[in-house]
């Protein structure tokens, strides 16, 4: 008897900048809605306030910024690959375009690898950023997605990050999902993160 395939389900949530469950940064940094900016420029203060699960951009030195990720896995599902989607860039007071970041990425503890962004993009306003924003600040980013299934974890399908597999991770339906972009200080390339979401930069999307 032909065994039936078992049937795959693909759940899809958005996650919006400014619902970050834990940070810790450095200057030069920064949160704004899509009406202003949250606090005074700098001050990491502004990242405890309220407002900032409103926050339609954030942006950091060094440190992290952590996300709580929803699991809508069932008892006896199987979790085959996970992507996350992303418009990012890295900080740089003012822009530079040739400014590399060592961006690193973990969930629930577990280090998925790094990725290097290019640079912090200016010299015109992102196709969605409010007209209002200020052309001094950020712009734009790229838009990337991280996933991670049974051959390991990627940037965009193509570039290799590292070895860790969905099995690493062990992430059954009760499991709580802890996702951190990082900036450590003494990485090789600290230049710093930015996260648009879907009502600044290039693209109109959240994570």
């Amino acid at each position: 008897a032909e065994q039936t395939p078992e049937p795959q389900h693909i759940y899809v949530d958005d996650i919006k900048i400014g619902y970050f469950t834990a940070c810790s940064v450095t200057p030069t940094c920064g949160l704004s809605t899509p009406d202003r900016l949250i606090g005074a420029l700098d001050d990491v203060k502004a990242f405890t306030f309220p407002e900032h699960f409103d926050a339609g951009i954030l942006w950091f030195t060094s440190g992290y910024v952590e996300y709580g990720l929803p699991n809508h896995l069932q008892a006896g599902q199987h979790l085959r690959e996970l992507q996350i989607s992303f418009e990012i860039s890295s900080e740089y007071p003012g822009f530079n375009k040739d400014y590399p970041s060592d961006i690193h990425f973990s969930l629930n503890g577990i280090p998925l690898g790094i990725w290097v962004s290019p640079g912090d993009y200016g010299g015109r306003k992102g196709h969605i950023s409010p007209a209002w924003w200020p052309e001094s600040l950020n712009q734009y980013g790229l838009l990337k997605t991280l996933i991670i299934n049974k051959d390991g974890t990627f940037m965009d399908g193509g570039q290799k990050l590292s070895e860790v597999t969905i099995g690493c991770l062990n992430i059954d339906y009760n499991s709580l999902l802890s996702f951190r972009i990082e900036v450590p200080e003494d990485t090789a390339n600290c230049g710093g993160c930015t996260l648009f979401g879907e009502q600044f930069g290039d693209y109109n999307q959240a994570i």
